[in-house]
């Protein structure tokens, strides 16, 4: 009776430390930069004392409506990436009409040899060496590949400065590519797409959008790069509101085995939306085209549809645009620094007035826009516009990760010792224990002393134990000899109690054991 009370308290006050485990005091607990997670009511405290800290990155992010016009192969990069006078740590880069938006590219198959030319180009533009030749066949799909980040994938001998694509998506005429430096590959997670249709019957991919997000450290970041409803008329505006509510709506991510991850572009913590959004200017075409050629561009602003929009609300309730001080990206002579229409000789047969079509937004708090401007290539009859991000991401301490190895390993100790596992995992605690010289056997139990980890807090424990097999039949042997004896004295036979291992214990602690896993898994399944 002794004993089995003293495994009831140990095993009560195992389950206590399990499930109230204290996070480890990080390296960095006295610096500035060191903050706590604030725990919410629907955790358990096991980790709701996680120590992070955070860091600043930089994220350029830009766009480019190309027009469904091929990339000559000496394409000029350095002027819309600006590496050597402002180099980031990610780029992403978001396309429009890279294929003519003809019958045969919306309804037919994708043509990606388009997007692996880009990626080449990008590249070698962003790890300054000439562009590498693609062979048809062999990366036709290159594009669309969504890149494994288990192992490095950077070369020998490339530095931490070089860059890699972790994920390059198209539909139709949109392609959006995600390049990080080599140092930071290995820090990124979860990666998902999800691509909407707003296009022609409001589901074809002329017109919509295409989404990607993934996890740097511990913040998720969402990309969104789209290609709204055209054209200047009141409708126009009205269909482009529509297709903005749409993409919000209809894009969903993978919530994750855990059901821990945001599925809505706006549950992110992070969020950039870039692309053709295609608003234009409130004004008559004659008045627009003589404010242009006096560089008038406060006075167009005033009038501009996206501007409007957000002061009223009508969409994008709660996105922020940093201030335009460049001039409209719409609509150009082919090769010319001219606009389109504004002389009688080059007037615009469809009567497309110059207009701030291409734009970056973002949402949320931990990001600050430091740059926001437009590159001056003049491959199609949109100006590229380009934006540089300072992101505030949140690091978990090496400390932390320690900790949750360590309750899986106690969990999975605690499941052997309940006979639910046939045998603790090689480094389990409860596999090197000894206890009279007797060495730990499957299935067994033995009163000890273990260390979890080094460096951490030392745990005890202790259970009940027969020391060999052999000794477990002379205690038999024993008791049915005393029972005989009793019989012929005349007191009352009482067989031997069979152990109770699958009883009423057993069950209470399989019990507390699934739902300490429930409650841990939650918290390090995205370490695992």
């Amino acid at each position: 009776m002794q004993i089995m009370q003293g495994l009831k308290l140990r095993e009560s006050k195992i389950m206590k430390k399990i499930l109230n485990i204290d996070s480890f005091k990080g390296e960095n607990q006295n610096s500035s930069e060191a903050r706590k997670e604030t725990p919410s009511l629907n955790q358990a405290p096991a980790y709701s004392r996680r120590h992070f800290y955070h860091q600043t990155k930089k994220i350029f992010v830009g766009s480019w409506n190309i027009g469904g016009i091929t990339p000559p192969k000496n394409l000029d990069m350095e002027d819309w990436l600006d590496t050597e006078n402002n180099s980031a740590d990610i780029y992403v880069l978001g396309f429009q009409e890279i294929v003519p938006l003809n019958a045969a590219n919306v309804l037919g198959p994708q043509n990606r040899k388009v997007c692996t030319k880009w990626n080449s180009l990008i590249g070698a533009a962003l790890n300054n060496r000439t562009p590498t030749k693609m062979v048809e066949g062999d990366r036709i799909a290159e594009s669309q590949k969504i890149y494994p980040l288990k192992e490095h994938n950077c070369a020998e001998g490339e530095h931490q400065q070089d860059f890699q694509c972790i994920i390059s998506r198209q539909m139709v005429g949109m392609f959006i590519t995600i390049w990080v430096r080599c140092d930071l590959y290995q820090t990124i997670r979860h990666l998902n797409v999800s691509s909407v249709g707003c296009g022609i019957m409001g589901y074809f991919g002329n017109k919509g959008s295409v989404s990607i997000r993934f996890y740097l450290h511990e913040t998720s970041f969402c990309f969104v790069c789209s290609h709204l409803a055209s054209g200047g008329k009141e409708s126009d505006r009205r269909q482009r509101n529509v297709n903005a509510t749409d993409i919000l709506s209809r894009t969903i991510f993978p919530s994750g085995p855990l059901q821990d991850r945001p599925q809505k572009i706006i549950d992110h913590d992070r969020i950039v939306w870039l692309g053709d959004l295609n608003y234009r200017i409130y004004m008559p075409n004659s008045t627009t085209q003589s404010l242009i050629k006096r560089r008038e561009w406060e006075t167009l602003l005033k009038y501009d549809q996206l501007k409007l929009e957000l002061m009223e609300g009508n969409v994008f309730q709660g996105w922020h645009e940093g201030v335009i001080e460049f001039p409209p990206t719409y609509k150009y002579r082919p090769n010319s620094k001219d606009y389109l229409g504004c002389d009688e000789q080059h007037r615009s047969k469809m009567g497309r007035s110059p207009a701030w079509c291409d734009r970056i937004i973002w949402f949320g708090k931990g990001m600050r826009q430091i740059q926001y401007n437009r590159s001056e290539s003049r491959l199609s009859d949109h100006r590229p516009v380009r934006a540089m991000f300072t992101a505030d991401i949140k690091v978990a301490t090496p400390h932390t990760l320690c900790d949750c190895e360590t309750a899986t390993l106690l969990l999975r100790s605690l499941l052997c010792a309940t006979h639910i596992l046939a045998s603790p995992p090689p480094t389990s605690p409860l596999a090197t224990t000894k206890h009279a010289g007797h060495h730990v056997a499957a299935g067994h139990h033995v009163a000890a002393g273990h260390h979890v980890a080094a460096g951490h807090t030392c745990f005890s424990s202790t259970v009940t134990s027969t020391t060999s097999l052999a000794a477990a039949r002379k205690q038999r042997s024993a008791r049915r000899t005393q029972s005989h004896h009793r019989t012929a004295i005349g007191e009352r036979f009482r067989p031997p109690r069979p152990p109770r291992r699958q009883g009423f214990k057993a069950t209470i602690i399989l019990m507390m054991s699934v739902e300490l896993g429930r409650r841990a898994f939650r918290k390090i399944g995205n370490l695992i």
